[in-house]
């Protein structure tokens, strides 16, 4: 499987040209643009005598346009045009070098012009020193096959206060899906552009799906020759500006994007259609298949054998060359070669699986980023699972990614909370589902510690993990190499995490058996360690360290506030005027609740000058302090308790003083007398 963006490689999320007259005149680049006339130069910056705020950025774009023809089957063209400026050194590798990127199954490429001039129009090169057409090569790694081609261009002269002016069109053949397409705009991309203009190009009587979000001005429409061109145009477009813990959804970000009339519903009839003669099992692998189960007691156990064996015996290997890109192979197939992308895996999972009676559909996801769901479209996906109907489950179903060991059937998919899941069913129907999120992460870390007179440590870190994070581990776990060297490697790399030098040993890995997707499980990992340097002689005491596990949080709070404090009107964020987004308490303490202890043994006569403990409480939960000394064993605590809560601008300054007071909580030290 996979997904196609209708993006070329530009900044803006994509481009398709329009002229730079009055909105509505659909003005096709006809031929190349005399340099020393082009009135877009006119708004290069003096680089020498820029605005302050320019000077973070490594180049600006003067023009990002872009024009769309679609017609009603999905097939069409795209032309862009980029006239970037280079401010400084930063900016030069990105421009000199530039690649450009197409399908050729669906689509052809090519460049309509490329040259370096100065601002007063000047050429300094009007062709690339370098062009050169390549396929794109498959990792050795993780082999992905796909039928994609790369066109690679270095350019000459260019320097900063110079000007990139690029164009190129890509001509789309009718897609798989007949009717399918996705086009959308940025106007507030990472960079400043100076102008940007967008225009989409339909037959008058075709009625996109059309959303614009956070535009502060109107598109333009005229028909004409039975066609209706849309046109957006905006200048002086800068970046959006964040702040710190703001939910990525309120940042504003302007945009627009169009999609085709179909449903969620015609995209599974047309996978199931692609898909519904490959679930035959032929002698052979039903051989296969039987000997896989074979010792099986329930329908659990049938399933997690029969995806064991897929996920860890049958290597993965995509294949994307044109349908292949999205029809699966037969499962006898599969079986045979022993090897198959992820879709191969899934189809061959779910013949086994109804070989057994037991019903199993494929599931059409994005394992990367959610679908937009109001515009439905086969670009949407690159990902396939498979689902088992399950009346327990929050869903009805049961998921499995055959591609991983980490995702044996269950009713929540750790990787995939809160996406957007189409399940296709076997008549072509669909449910459309969104997997829940599991309770918040509750951890407990004890680290024991037994210090000699020479200041090294052994001893033991042990980690109990309920929650989201408990799902996580067990999912690590999976896939961990169960060799001894292997966990040995895992422990001396963990034992320096909590302690410097410390060389781990004897690690105990969570449970993996039982359902991963279980959040009411406590899953305990465990380590001993030795040779950890803990404290040191200074003078007439020892200094005992802290872990820096214990003062993450302060440590963090720290390091927040010297940016805020630093922070200047020109800052990527907004950290100096005021507030103006609300504030996701979660990312403060990562919605969380995490408890860490040391308890170090000293030698004997060793006292301890413990500070005293603090409750700190603030608008993001509650942070937690206690040390005590009892007998030889010193006791050092922190509780970290976050909240989930979504907070209104106004406590900004409240939250900021929460911090502070927190982070002056850092312990990096602790005195200790020796009694001599």
């Amino acid at each position: 499987m996979r997904g196609t963006s209708f993006a070329p490689c530009t900044l803006a999320a994509a481009a398709f040209l329009v002229a730079t007259s009055a909105p509505g005149a659909a003005q096709q680049i006809a031929g190349v643009p005399p340099a020393g006339s082009d009135t877009i130069y006119r708004l290069a910056l003096d680089t020498a005598n820029m605005p302050r705020y320019f000077k973070r950025f490594g180049y600006v774009m003067l023009l990002d346009q872009g024009a769309a023809r679609h017609e009603a089957d999905g097939s069409g063209s795209r032309t862009y045009r980029q006239v970037v400026q280079v401010l400084n050194a930063d900016g030069v590798r990105p421009w000199a070098e530039r690649s450009l990127a197409w399908q050729p199954d669906r689509s052809s490429l090519r460049i309509n012009w490329i040259r370096v001039v100065r601002p007063n129009g000047e050429v300094v090169s009007d062709q690339p020193v370098v062009k050169q057409e390549s396929d794109v090569p498959s990792s050795s790694l993780i082999p992905i096959y796909m039928m994609q081609k790369v066109i690679r261009v270095s350019l000459a002269g260019v320097a900063p206060g110079t000007i990139v002016d690029m164009s190129w069109t890509i001509d789309d053949k009718v897609p798989y899906l007949v009717g399918d397409f996705r086009a959308g705009w940025r106007f507030n991309p990472p960079t400043p552009v100076q102008r940007s203009h967008f225009e989409l190009d339909l037959p008058a009587s075709y009625r996109p799906r059309m959303r614009e979000e956070g535009l502060d001005f109107q598109r333009q429409s005229v028909e004409r020759n039975g066609r209706r061109i849309y046109t957006w145009a905006r200048a002086d477009n800068r970046p959006p500006r964040g702040e710190l813990f703001a939910p990525d959804s309120t940042i504003k970000s302007m945009y627009v994007v169009a999609s085709s009339a179909l449903q969620w519903s015609d995209l599974a009839r047309w996978y199931n259609g692609l898909a519904r003669d490959r679930y035959g099992l032929g002698p052979l692998a039903v051989g296969k298949v039987d000997s896989v189960v074979r010792g099986a007691k329930s329908r659990a156990d049938t399933l997690r054998a029969l995806h064991h064996w897929i996920a860890r015996d049958l290597r993965y290997v995509s294949i994307s060359l044109g349908i292949a890109g999205y029809q699966p192979r037969h499962a006898d197939s599969t079986v045979g070669s022993a090897v198959g992308d992820c879709k191969d895996k899934a189809t061959l999972f779910i013949a086994a699986a109804r070989h057994f009676g037991i019903a199993a559909y494929p599931v059409l996801l994005n394992s990367g980023s959610a679908p937009d769901r109001r515009h439905p479209t086969m670009f949407a996906f690159n990902h396939v699972i498979a689902a088992i109907p399950e009346r327990d489950s929050p869903t009805g179903y049961l998921f499995t990614d055959l591609t991983t060991e980490a995702v044996p059937p269950t009713p929540v998919p750790v990787p995939y909370q809160g996406s957007f899941l189409l399940v296709v069913r076997p008549d072509g129907g669909s449910d459309e589902v969104t997997v829940p999120r599991v309770s918040r992460t509750q951890e407990r870390v004890t680290i024991v510690a037994h210090l000699d007179t020479a200041g090294v440590a052994s001893g033991s870190v042990t980690t109990e993990t309920s929650g989201l994070g408990a799902m996580g581990l067990s999912s690590a776990a999976l896939t961990m190499p169960r060799d001894s060297a292997s966990r040995a490697r895992v422990a001396r790399s963990m034992a320096q995490m909590f302690m410097p030098r410390a060389r781990g040993d004897s690690l105990q890995l969570p449970d993996t058996v039982g359902d991963p997707g279980d959040s009411t499980r406590v899953q305990v990992m465990r380590f001993t360690y030795s040779e950890g340097e803990l404290a040191r002689a200074a003078g007439p005491l020892w200094i005992l360290a802290v872990p820096a596990y214990l003062s993450a949080q302060p440590q963090r709070f720290s390091q927040t506030l010297l940016r805020i404090d630093r922070a200047d009107d020109d800052d990527s964020m907004n950290l100096t005027g005021p507030r103006t987004l609300p504030i996701d308490a979660a990312l403060v303490f990562g919605g969380r609740r995490t408890s860490t202890e040391l308890r170090v043994t000293l030698p004997a006569g060793w006292i301890a000058r413990l500070p005293a403990g603090t409750t700190i409480t603030g608008p993001a939960g509650t942070y937690q302090s206690a040390f005590r000394q009892e007998g030889r064993e010193v006791i050092l605590r922190v509780v970290t308790d976050g909240t989930r809560d979504l907070l209104p601008k106004e406590r900004w300054p409240e939250l900021v003083a929460f911090m502070r007071k927190v982070a002056a909580e850092r312990r990096e030290y602790i005195p200790v007398e020796t009694g001599r």
